[in-house]
């Protein structure tokens, strides 16, 4: 940290030792933002899709992860959506997918959103 100049220091040595300070602090804020915008939203476009084939699936209605990786059995596209974001048929996966995703608005305007809890695990709904 710069220190203030006192004596024979001169006005541009302490101007110079604060821009370099403010550099380095700019630096440092970059690597934090870098790290923290990499645990929230989507990983890529296939996290994206999902989101859509959620959506398509079963429109804006409460689920559990483990709902949900039950349900694309029924609904080819949604399982490819799931298969495609590396969820598969992994309840835990989607979960943390979801968790990253929380709150996080895509192209089009859809979110995921955390409604509550029950006996089967966290609720989760697609919004628009």
């Amino acid at each position: 940290m710069a220190t203030i100049a006192t004596g024979r220091d001169t006005l541009e040595a302490q101007i110079a030792a604060l821009a370099s300070e403010q550099r380095e602090i700019t630096v440092r804020l970059d690597r934090v933002l870098v790290l923290l915008e990499s645990r929230f939203g989507p990983r890529d476009d296939a996290d994206r899709h999902l989101l859509v084939a959620v959506r398509e699936s079963i429109a804006d209605r409460p689920f559990t992860a483990k709902q949900l990786v039950r349900h694309s059995t029924a609904d080819p596209a949604l399982r490819d959506a799931l298969i495609a974001a590396d969820c598969g048929d992994d309840a835990r996966a989607l979960g943390a997918l979801l968790r990253r995703m929380c709150g996080t608005r895509i192209e089009g305007g859809l979110y995921v959103d955390r409604v509550g809890t029950c006996r089967a695990g966290t609720l989760w709904r697609v919004r628009l």
